[in-house]
């Protein structure tokens, strides 16, 4: 659940200005986003009693034991190559 501050509560479509992004996880956590920098749009999912709620659908983790992605590997190692240059 999110609380939003009280300065976003009248925006009249705030699903198409705002996004989410898991920008940390607790150091005792054993789990990790899974895609740190993808940012999931909110859904409006009901209305009622004057109450919006919105959803972000799922967001992704995997355990820290987990290999990382390929295409991380390789984005980090073409990264690493264009700072070394």
């Amino acid at each position: 659940m999110i609380d939003l501050p009280s300065h976003l509560h009248g925006v009249a479509d705030l699903q198409k200005i705002c996004t989410v992004k898991v920008i940390g996880i607790p150091k005792e956590s054993m789990c990790r986003p899974a895609f740190v920098k993808k940012h999931e749009h909110l859904r409006l999912s009901s209305v009622g009693n004057g109450i919006r709620t919105y959803t972000a659908g799922r967001i992704r983790f995997q355990d820290i034991m987990s290999k990382p992605l390929k295409s991380c590997l390789t984005r980090a190692t073409n990264t690493n190559k264009q700072i070394a240059s």
